[in-house]
């Protein structure tokens, strides 16, 4: 055979072998629609996990267990279900061969449990219940897009159950700071649970006193539902003269503990009045000890007189002194009380605990107190200085006690100063006391002593030397730069004469803010008329709202800030009828709210 017809036959074989392979591939074509291996890309594995977030924090910790039996489904983002699963005994599940698109998966909630919070730490660790997707079969995720070959085990779940938290307030009848079994609940009040968030604690909810579920007549109680975390409880209480019993009296277990009694009183004030200590809380746990006693306030009353024949008795025709300062302090020196007398000469200082107390009066400038118990009880002075200048002897008060005839009896002293004025200012960081006389006789100097609101009794500051003769105006003053901290300051002088008699100035006083402004609303609970003071550091315009209890607006106020630290804007609040109000006040840069308690 010849080169010629070789090649050719090649050829021929070639050109056979190429048209055999395209009407293959055509045959392949016709029989898949279409459709090659490129164009079908394998599915996508979907997971993950559903556990018990048994401290709340959204984290799933090496110690919590997963949680067995959770059904799960699938939907895709046309809200059409495509699959479901169930989570294994450790907690698992699986959606597999899961096709490209978009989707979002539901857990159906287990009985009795509540998600956790969503998207807490990196992503593998987390809980992905989000519920931005509203879906009636249990808690969603948010959308999310399966691409070719993916394979995203990362959809988590976590869970908590809430934990109860509660539940009594009631009224310790004999004051003996137990609940005993015949004594019953205070309906009515307000009980805040509030929780650590962020390092600072949040109200949580809200709870009313009232009956318990389930029983005949068991009053007082409250429960909240929590989830875990670190909590805090208070009561508020209206103005209805009642006192706190006082706290751990059974034992002084902490709240939580296994052992705590539910029989004592739990208020220990620890965030303000009427507050609990701090507690924390796990999934499972249950705070059912929670206690709040009160019993009925004491009181102390009296009146101070005038011994005009210097008899250390309360004669008929003596007079009875009005406007004269009557404080209460308790045996640690801490002030519980204050008051003044009346037109007649009349005091009474309440909400007194059943404890020792002892009452400071102030004398008017140029007057002192006459000899203590010269007589009968209800007609002497009862002024002895045991703790102190002007105090009165220990008064032993009893839960709902009122203690009488506390009296003071003064009498008019020769003064060898006859004082003109006083004042103090406050100057940024220095007190400056400025006083003057119009004569003196022997005078040799004068003590300046101040005091603390917070503070019993006057501490010895400095001095200042005399004239000491003169019936002209004399001049002085004195620059106070101790340490401050916020509050109000008492100054008085004491004048020393070159015998030692003494004789004091009137009081005055400055105040000293510890912020860029400062809110007050006094008195609460209101007998009709109540002050709102608002003091800022710069120009500000406020809007003070007031609101009803079913939070309805009645009233709004527009203020227009001094520009002038410690310069005070005052509003009168009053016109309103019996209940409870709330205070919006807000500006540009702030808003505070204030509960005002109307008992008219």
């Amino acid at each position: 055979m010849s080169i010629m017809k070789i090649k050719y036959t090649k050829l021929l074989l070639l050109i056979s072998f190429i048209f055999s392979v395209n009407i293959a591939s055509a045959n392949v074509e016709m029989l898949f629609g279409g459709n090659t291996v490129e164009d079908n890309p394998p599915p996508a594995d979907i997971g993950d996990f559903v556990w018990h977030d048994i401290n709340g924090d959204g984290i799933q910790d090496t110690n919590e267990p997963g949680i067995s039996g959770v059904t799960v489904l699938l939907f895709n983002d046309s809200n059409s279900q495509v699959d479901s699963t169930g989570t294994s005994s450790s907690g698992n599940y699986l959606f597999q061969d899961v096709s490209p698109g978009t989707y979002y998966i539901v857990f159906e909630d287990p009985d009795g449990y509540s998600s956790t919070s969503p998207n807490t730490t990196v992503e593998a660790n987390d809980s992905d219940i989000t519920n931005a997707i509203l879906n009636l079969k249990g808690s969603t995720t948010d959308l999310f897009t399966v691409t070719v070959d993916m394979a995203n085990l990362s959809f988590d779940a976590g869970y908590y159950t809430c934990v109860p938290i509660g539940e009594i307030v009631w009224f310790d009848f004999n004051g003996n700071d137990i609940r005993d079994a015949v004594e019953n609940g205070i309906n009515g009040l307000s009980v805040n649970l509030y929780r650590l968030v962020n390092g600072s604690y949040e109200l949580y909810g809200t709870e009313t006193t009232g009956l318990k579920p389930g029983t005949p007549s068991d009053d007082g109680y409250f429960k909240f539902c929590a989830p875990p975390g670190t909590y805090y409880v208070e009561v508020e209480l209206p103005a209805v003269g009642l006192i706190q019993a006082l706290p751990n009296q059974v034992n002084s277990l902490p709240i939580g503990n296994s052992n705590e009694p539910t029989t004592d009183s739990d208020i220990t004030n620890n965030f303000g009045n009427g507050t609990t200590a701090s507690f924390s809380v796990l999934s499972g746990d249950q705070i059912c000890t929670i206690g709040a006693g009160y019993y009925p306030m004491a009181r102390i009353c009296g009146l101070v007189f005038e011994d005009t024949n210097d008899n250390g008795i309360q004669d008929a025709d003596e007079p009875r002194i009005s406007g004269i300062t009557v404080e209460a302090f308790d045996i640690n020196g801490v002030k519980v009380g204050e008051t003044t007398t009346n037109a007649s000469g009349l005091y009474e200082i309440d909400d007194l605990s059943k404890s020792d107390h002892f009452l400071v009066f102030t004398p008017p400038a140029g007057y002192e107190f006459i000899s203590a118990n010269i007589g009968a009880d209800d007609k002497d002075s009862d002024v002895t200085h045991a703790y102190g200048d002007n105090t009165t002897s220990l008064i032993e008060l009893e839960a709902g006690s009122k203690v009488q005839n506390i009296d003071a009896g003064i009498k008019g002293i020769v003064l060898s100063v006859e004082w003109l004025s006083i004042s103090a200012e406050w100057r940024g960081n220095s007190a400056q006391l400025k006083w003057n006389t119009s004569s003196e006789i022997n005078n040799d100097y004068f003590e300046i002593e101040r005091r603390h609101k917070s503070e019993y009794g006057f501490t010895y500051i400095g001095k200042v030397d005399a004239v000491g003769n003169s019936f002209v105006t004399s001049n002085y003053s004195f620059e106070n730069k101790e340490e401050f901290e916020s509050g109000i300051y008492y100054y008085r002088i004491k004048q020393v004469d070159l015998d030692g008699k003494a004789d004091y100035s009137e009081t005055v006083s400055i105040t000293i803010y510890d912020n860029d402004r400062q809110i007050n609303l006094y008195p609460n609970p209101s007998f009709g008329v109540s002050n709102l003071t608002l003091v800022m550091s710069d120009s500000k315009a406020v809007d003070v709202s007031i609101y009803d209890g079913t939070g309805k607006l009645i009233r709004r106020i527009p203020v227009e800030q001094n520009t002038l630290v410690g310069i005070d804007s005052e509003i009168i609040i009053d016109g309103l009828s019996k209940g409870v109000y709330t205070i919006h006040i807000e500006s540009d840069s702030f808003k505070e709210v204030r509960r005002l308690i109307v008992a008219k």
